[in-house]
Order: C-alpha cells, then sequence, then structure tokens
C-alpha cells in the first residue's frame, strides 16, 4: 500500500512540476491558434533542447466511444526515456478528477454531449503540442458548414470542405440520421432570411464552432439571421439537438402573420428535444387591420416526449397591433325629401350593416319647398347598433324658395368605430404543448389595441 501511495505522490509531483513550468515559461508552441493561447509560448521559455511532443492529429468521434490518444512519435534525441503527460485544457473531465493523463497512448470514453476535448502534451520536459478531440453524436454521418471559408458548389460537408450555407447542407441530407456542425463567421452572420429553414427528420444543428472546429457555445455563438419563421423542425419522430446559435427570425409587417424564432412539432410524442445554449429572438408583427393580428413567439413546442432546455436566452418582439374594423364603409345616401308643397325634407338614409360591422349614417334628404318658403330639415339618419358601433347619420336638407327645390344638407360626422382588434401577444416564454414542463425565457411586450375607426 505504501508503494502505491509513493508512486501516486511522484506522480503528482510531477503534475505540479510540469504546470509550474508552463505557468513560469508560458508554454510552447501548437497545431490551433485557439488552444495555443491556453498555453501561450516564445522563444524565450526553458523547454528540453532535445525532446519534443507529438500529440497525433485532430480526432472526430462519437459520443461514448473509446478513445485513445496517440504521443508516439513524439521524441527525445539524448536517448532518455520518454514521460508523457496530457494535460486536459478544454472539455468535460475525462482524467478522473486529477487534470492530466500518462503514457503514450492513454485510453478514455468520450463524453455523451458533443463538444471539444483538448490536451497539451508535454515529454520530457518539451515545448507542449496540443490535439483536439471532436465529438460528434455520429463520426461518421455529418456535414460541416464554414460561411467564410466554404463553398456550396464546389465544397463536400467534410471538415476540410465544408458547406457555405446551412440549407444547402440541409438540402443534401439524405441519411436521416446525418448532423450538421457550424462554424461561426468571423465578420457576419449566416443570412438565411429568404426563406423557413426546415430541418430533416433527426437531423441536429450545432453551432459555435471555430478555427480547427474547436467549440466554444458560451463565447463564440453562431448568429443567424432567419426568416420570420427561422427555424421548423417538423415531425419530428427521434431525438434531435439545436445548439450553440444566436437565432434572429425577422419581423414581419403583415398583421396577420406569426413570427416564430423556432418550432419543433412532433405528431407521435416518441421524441426528445434538446435545446442547448442558444439566443433565440423573435422579431416584432406589424400594424393590423382586423379583428385579429398575429403574435410573435420565440421558441413553439408541440407533442413531445420531453423536452430539456439549459441554457438559452428566449426572447419575443411585440404582438401584431390592432388596427380598424374592416369593411366600413363611406356614407350612405338618404332619399330625397319631396319638392313643393312638402314642408320638410325625406329622412337621411338609414346605416346598414356588413358582415357584422356597420357603415356611417346616410346623409339626409333634400328640403322640399313650400309656396316658396324653405322647407324644413330632412330627418338624420339612424344609427344601427352593432358590436363595433356604427356612424351618426347626417342632417337633413333645407328647402330653397329661390329654386323650388330643397338643398342636400351634407352628413354629420360619423360615430366613433369600435376599437380595433386585439393585439398578437409577444410570447417570449415557450408555448409548449406535451406531456412535459418547458423552462421558460422573457415575456415579449403585447401589441396595443387599435384605434377606433371614423364613420364617413
Amino acid at each position: 500500500m505504501m508503494k502505491n501511495k509513493n508512486k501516486k505522490h511522484i506522480s503528482l509531483l510531477v503534475f505540479l512540476a510540469t504546470v509550474l513550468m508552463l505557468t513560469a515559461c508560458g508554454g510552447g508552441g501548437s497545431k490551433g491558434s485557439e488552444s495555443s493561447n491556453a498555453v501561450g509560448g516564445n522563444a524565450e521559455n526553458n523547454f528540453s533542447a532535445t525532446a519534443s511532443a507529438n500529440a497525433g492529429t485532430d480526432q472526430f468521434v462519437s459520443r461514448e466511444a473509446g478513445i485513445s490518444l496517440d504521443g508516439s512519435e513524439s521524441s527525445d534525441s539524448s536517448g532518455a526515456a520518454l514521460n508523457y503527460t496530457w494535460t486536459q485544457i478544454r472539455g468535460t473531465d475525462v482524467t478522473g478528477g486529477v487534470g492530466f493523463l500518462t503514457g503514450a497512448s492513454p485510453s478514455f470514453a468520450a463524453p455523451k454531449i458533443v463538444e471539444t476535448l483538448s490536451f497539451s502534451l508535454v515529454v520530457n520536459g518539451s515545448a507542449p503540442d496540443i490535439v483536439n478531440i471532436n465529438v460528434l453524436e455520429q463520426a461518421d454521418s455529418y456535414f460541416f458548414v464554414d460561411g467564410d471559408s466554404g463553398s456550396d458548389t464546389d465544397g463536400d460537408g467534410s471538415p476540410v470542405s465544408p458547406y457555405a450555407s446551412i440549407s444547402h447542407a440541409i438540402s443534401q441530407v439524405s441519411n436521416q440520421d446525418t448532423d450538421i456542425y457550424v462554424r461561426t463567421r468571423t465578420d457576419a452572420r449566416y443570412d438565411e432570411s429568404s426563406s423557413p429553414i426546415v430541418v430533416t427528420v433527426g437531423t441536429s444543428l450545432y453551432g459555435g464552432y471555430g478555427a480547427e472546429w474547436v467549440r466554444d457555445v458560451e463565447t463564440n455563438k453562431t448568429g443567424l439571421n432567419g426568416f420570420s419563421t427561422a427555424l421548423y423542425f417538423p415531425f419530428l419522430d427521434r431525438d434531435a439537438w439545436l445548439s450553440g446559435f444566436d437565432i434572429v427570425a425577422s419581423g414581419s409587417a403583415d398583421a396577420n402573420t406569426m413570427v416564430y424564432g423556432v418550432i419543433v412539432a412532433s405528431t407521435t410524442r416518441t421524441a426528445d428535444f434538446f435545446l442547448h445554449h442558444n439566443v433565440i429572438t423573435a422579431g416584432n408583427v406589424g400594424a393590423g387591420d382586423g379583428e385579429r393580428t398575429g403574435s410573435s413567439v420565440a421558441v413553439l413546442l408541440t407533442l413531445l416526449n420531453d423536452v430539456e432546455v439549459i441554457g438559452n436566452i428566449i426572447k419575443a418582439g411585440n404582438g401584431g397591433t390592432g388596427g380598424r374594423p374592416p369593411n366600413v364603409t363611406g356614407a350612405v345616401d338618404g332619399n330625397d325629401g319631396s319638392s313643393g308643397g312638402v314642408p320638410t325634407g325625406g329622412d337621411g338614409g338609414i346605416a346598414t350593416t356588413f358582415a357584422g360591422f356597420s357603415n356611417a349614417g346616410g346623409k339626409g334628404g333634400n328640403g322640399g319647398a313650400s309656396n316658396g318658403a324653405n322647407g324644413s330639415a330632412g330627418s338624420p339618419g339612424a344609427t344601427v347598433s352593432s358590436p363595433l358601433g356604427g356612424g351618426a347619420g347626417g342632417a337633413g336638407g333645407f328647402g330653397d324658395s329661390s329654386t323650388n327645390r330643397g338643398r342636400p344638407g351634407k352628413g354629420g360626422p360619423g360615430g366613433d368605430g369600435g376599437d380595433g382588434g386585439d393585439g398578437g401577444l409577444g410570447i417570449g416564454t415557450i408555448r409548449a404543448s406535451g406531456e412535459y414542463v418547458a423552462s421558460t425565457g422573457d415575456d415579449g411586450q403585447p401589441g396595443t389595441h387599435g384605434g377606433g375607426g371614423g364613420g364617413a
């Protein structure tokens, strides 16, 4: 037992000495610019002049697969036996809590999540060399997208020859278990605003990738500008993930259009959906002209078996603003008053209704003349009551002794129209339908009621 303790003690001393050396010296070279920043390095470091670490090539592996690191190409020209220290510098811990692995080819099981594991190898005091292990859902079924250097025409969707757009990558999916991994653009967002992205059943989308396909969902989310429905996962019958994106669904000028950031729908209640580390924003709905207007919904989940929501910011815009009720037309003329000996003009026309909405009252009829005297005013048009209110009738005309015919009076002002339709709601929370409890994001602001429409 004492011998085992000594071995553990010696290994820990080796690790501490390595860490102190890297801290004091600033580290060394790297195959990856992002990873090398975690270690550093310059010409003044006190690294061994004879030892050289080689951590092997970057790997793409499936979740929970067995992994072996490979430092077999490391060397020491002095002929000294090689001591390998693999310090984990990124990802879920696979070292049992000690922070490092030893040996030329240590092995471990990949985590259950899609991420990047990075290790810094030092042998005999050499400069460190870094290897990245990219954990995918399935290492044999994927497409990669890089909006800066990829090509939809010449790319094949591999890490070395990626596509340029997410929609094109989805269009190439023929196997329902093919997933898509997206590199964040350097100075731009992906523009997918011309139509909704309809995701193939069973396909997951993972963003947050940077140089050398190193994944960082906290500080390097992938920006995507989408249509008024940005992403749609229809008919889901198997598990799927959306992770590592900053998604903005465009607003809609049409008040009757719903705006959605993400829709996930199943018909079988057998699929689980995983919403991890995203920012999802739905735009505003425009002003309306009817009783009902559209709403802004950030995330809509329906008929799924279960949902896991972790580390998201979910926001919605304003619902559509209610407008003047439809089908309100101008005044209807009243009947003319009788001429000649009838001193009173005809009644104004009665306000009419159409499709449940009232028109303004008609103007009064012409006043008649009686032996050259002015006739009386025509009666005002009647007002019809309806749920949205009717306009008042216009006043009647007056007789005119000089022409022996009454002049038509102008219609009076119409009464106030009824309230406009309710504004659509801004639903920033996850609106869920199914046998699960969904976490919530921030509520959007409700749309306002429309103003009343005036009578004609």
